[in-house]
């Protein structure tokens, strides 16, 4: 469920349009949109990744859509959950703190 394509858009952006990552140090505000929460500088992309899977692992259900939030290693892990246009649940983003 947690592909490559995802994750570098949850760590990196995906559109300059759209602002950046979630990763420290790589979220900026885009013009027109809010400004996207960043993971603690100690967080490594291995960290949140693990992060990420221990919210789907332990706090989702498999099938429900929504946003699923963690308190993982004293932070809060927030994981959104849709159905694309074939009906199948995937990760639309995640990211540090409830938004």
């Amino acid at each position: 469920m947690l592909t490559a394509r995802m994750l570098e858009h949850i760590l990196y952006g995906s559109r300059p349009s759209r602002g950046g990552g979630h990763m420290y140090g790589h979220g900026w505000k885009a013009k027109g949109m809010r400004w996207r929460s960043e993971f603690s500088q100690s967080w490594t992309q291995r960290d949140i990744t693990n992060a990420i899977r221990e919210v789907l692992e332990n706090h989702w259900d498999g099938e429900s859509v929504g946003s699923f939030p963690a308190t993982i290693k004293g932070e809060i892990v927030t994981v959104a959950i849709r159905r694309n246009k074939a009906g199948a649940v995937e990760i639309k983003t995640a990211h540090s703190g409830v938004l």
